[in-house]
């Protein structure tokens, strides 16, 4: 069964634990962490240096980040995009953080993910 297939229980079992490595890749500063799974065809647009940037601008203002509690999940025809609240060590509001999962050849990939704060 694929994952647009699935009940909604089924894709956060699948995808969760890829959004919980991203952010861990994010706060440990571990490159290769972070882009273990995001969609080959992402990855370049993600390299070491925009990383870098990018983690160094955040932790400072924000520090560590973790998923907070599903807000929701939306099913378009060649995606999954999941919204979670997102929890910040240095600021008591949550933020929202937008992932969206594909799913190719049975291998569930991030194609783009981003925290509003």
């Amino acid at each position: 069964m694929s994952l647009q297939e699935s009940e909604d229980k089924e894709i956060l079992e699948a995808v969760k634990p890829i959004a919980e490595q991203l952010e861990a890749g994010w706060n440990e500063n571990d490159y290769q962490k972070f882009i273990r799974h995001v969609a080959i065809d992402k990855k370049e647009s993600i390299d070491i240096n925009n990383f870098t940037k990018q983690r160094t601008e955040s932790i400072k203002e924000l520090g560590k980040s973790s998923l907070g509690k599903l807000v929701k999940i939306h099913k378009n025809p060649n995606n999954i995009v999941i919204i979670w609240e997102v929890l910040f060590e240095k600021r008591p509001e949550p933020g929202l953080g937008v992932y969206r999962f594909i799913e190719s050849n049975g291998t569930i990939t991030v194609e783009s993910s981003l925290h509003h704060h």
